[in-house]
């Protein structure tokens, strides 16, 4: 699982539900660094790559295309407008 190292709101290294339960993951700055981090070998390996609160990812779609032609799969989540009920534009390129 990936979040991006801008939400810091409960947790650097972990993703908190709004109940308080915390799950273990990676905090970047992008999403095309991820594979240089985690290590190419162990990127190699991963079936399916989890990436929370996706808004915060200008990479997102360079990623996700990325993790496609490696035969792999991404699950993201995350907003695609914001408060004013603007579309965040990049989001729509990856549904």
């Amino acid at each position: 699982m990936v979040k991006s190292s801008k939400d810091t709101r409960y947790a650097k290294y972990s993703m908190v539900t709004h109940d308080g339960i915390g799950f273990p993951c990676w905090a970047l700055p992008d999403l095309m660094s991820f594979p240089d981090i985690f290590g190419q070998d162990g990127y190699a390996k991963l079936d399916v790559i989890g990436i929370e609160e996706t808004q915060f990812f200008g990479d997102l779609y360079e990623f996700c295309c990325k993790v496609a032609d490696d035969d792999g799969k991404t699950i993201v989540a995350g907003r695609d407008g914001d408060y004013l009920r603007c579309l965040i534009l990049f989001q729509k390129d990856v549904i």
